[in-house]
């Protein structure tokens, strides 16, 4: 790479997650990464705090913060909004020479993270809250937050403890459904249960549970329960 070439996303993305991880040995935040990524797109701190739902002041002066100064740290000199892409560029530009770098070997994941990822950044004690909710009969858990945030990273790791505590687990995108499933109750909670059946490998036999003289919440209820 010559001095006239940019890093793109994914190379700054990787070259700083490594970076900080060699010197703290740990990984960025979520926070942190979205933060670094509004900054390389050149986006001011009003933007980013705008797109992630948080305040301006806990964006720049925490965040922010702390983010310029792992790198300080990492890099051995000082970064700032202003100054991080020249600085990584000439960090990039000395590990890209050398097969052996840590930063060539270590590849940065896009999308969800699988549930045993090393890249995967807990925040005590959302999941530990969610493995002893989960366990609970008729128990409900509502994942909420920005884009890009680890929420479908979250939710394959509460499956995953889920099926090691020998529970059926059925994944279900509402979304996949017909627009004719929602134009009713009944018609959505035997769509629901029907599908339910199918990915348990169970023999549907909605018919045999169904009764229109008592409605389909108290047939639905009473499918699940036999």
């Amino acid at each position: 790479m010559n001095a006239e070439t940019e890093l793109s996303w994914e190379q700054t993305q990787n070259l700083v997650n490594t970076l900080v991880l060699k010197h703290t040995e740990k990984h960025l935040s979520d926070v942190e990464i979205e933060v670094l990524r509004g900054a390389w797109e050149g986006k001011s701190y009003g933007k980013i705090a705008e797109q992630l739902f948080l305040t301006e002041n806990y964006i720049s002066g925490d965040v922010g913060y702390r983010l310029w100064k792992k790198l300080s740290a990492a890099l051995g000199e000082e970064v700032t909004k202003k100054n991080f892409r020249q600085a990584l560029k000439r960090e990039w530009q000395k590990t890209a020479s050398t097969p052996t770098s840590n930063c060539t070997a270590l590849e940065f994941p896009e999308g969800f993270l699988a549930p045993d990822s090393p890249f995967y950044v807990e925040r005590p004690p959302i999941e530990s809250d969610c493995y002893k909710e989960i366990l609970k009969p008729g128990s409900l858990i509502r994942i909420r937050g920005p884009r890009k945030m680890g929420k479908t990273s979250l939710l394959n790791r509460v499956l995953a403890y889920a099926t090691q505590q020998n529970y059926q687990v059925v994944r279900m995108n509402l979304r996949k459904a017909e627009k004719t499933v929602f134009t009713s109750l009944n018609k959505f909670l035997r769509w629901f249960c029907l599908n339910v059946s199918r990915e348990l490998k169970l023999e549907p036999k909605l018919d045999d549970y169904w009764d229109e003289e008592i409605g389909s919440k108290v047939s639905c209820t009473g499918y699940f329960e036999r």
